[in-house]
């Protein structure tokens, strides 16, 4: 039985291996064009200011309610994702209605709030104040009372013809 004998250096191409450092640059370049087109437009979409929010109009309340939606608006607009991704700031991605809920939920003296986008950097928020009727006191604790019999806020008990002054007195 005859054995082989395997002892000759393999032929190496130099065409071949040159052609294969070029595709293998090719394909690290494409990688990382990709990466950096993807990160480009990360920060274009969040981080600059093309279309981020700028400018915050709220009517239909009085000058206090006016300046704490204001604040109230933008604490939504600054939260951040994923430790530094703001997307309620940018205009295209703001929705509405989510933030119209959080400021009904934080804002018991409105009564009807509504967020709209006007392109290219503003929010409208209107809203509609509760006209307090009287004061609803459940033992030492009072609070304002409108027309449709919604509570909100302290009051302090008073009497007087401006506002109805009810005692709850049940336990």
């Amino acid at each position: 039985m005859s054995v082989t004998i395997r002892n000759r250096a393999p032929h190496k191409d130099s065409v071949a291996r040159a052609h294969q450092r070029i595709a293998v640059a090719k394909a690290i370049g494409a990688v990382l064009g990709v990466v950096a087109l993807g990160v480009g437009a990360t920060w274009f979409v969040f981080a600059s200011s093309t279309f981020a929010v700028t400018a915050i109009e709220v009517t239909g309340a009085s000058q206090h309610t006016q300046s704490a939606l204001r604040t109230g608006v933008q604490e939504v607009l600054g939260r951040r994702t994923l430790g530094f991704l703001r997307p309620a700031r940018n205009i295209l991605l703001l929705n509405e209605e989510d933030v119209a809920r959080l400021l009904a939920t934080a804002f018991k003296n409105v009564d009807d709030i509504r967020v709209t986008k006007q392109y290219p950097h503003t929010v409208q928020v209107a809203v509609r104040e509760r006209i307090p009727v009287g004061a609803w006191c459940l033992h030492d604790e009072c609070q304002y009372f409108d027309a449709t019999g919604a509570r909100w806020g302290e009051a302090v008990p008073s009497t007087g013809p401006l506002l109805i002054l009810v005692r709850d007195e049940r336990a």
